[in-house]
């Protein structure tokens, strides 16, 4: 008897538009020496950010969705989140 094709499917989160340039952070290892970075990572979800070993690239494919959607409704966030944009645009 024929079980099939196994098929893995991945689904990644959907992050905010006004989220979005996490990925561009991720992307690049300004992230790697910059406490900030990280933090803002791990505010969103401390267990996963564990668990992926504090790589940002594995932490985006990962993290439930509706914490960036309450992330990006947090002003507090927001504020820390536009900071450490401004300070890695500034460096580049």
């Amino acid at each position: 008897m024929s079980t099939g094709t196994p098929f893995i499917i991945v689904v990644n989160p959907k992050i905010p538009p006004r989220l979005a340039r996490l990925e561009e952070l991720a992307n690049n290892l300004w992230y790697s020496w910059d406490r900030s970075t990280r933090t803002l990572f791990s505010r969103l979800d401390h267990k996963l950010w564990k668990a992926v070993g504090h790589n940002p690239k594995d932490f985006l494919k990962r993290v439930d969705e509706s914490l960036l959607l309450q992330a990006a409704e947090d002003q507090v966030f927001m504020a820390n989140y536009n900071s450490i944009l401004s300070a890695y645009d500034s460096y580049h």
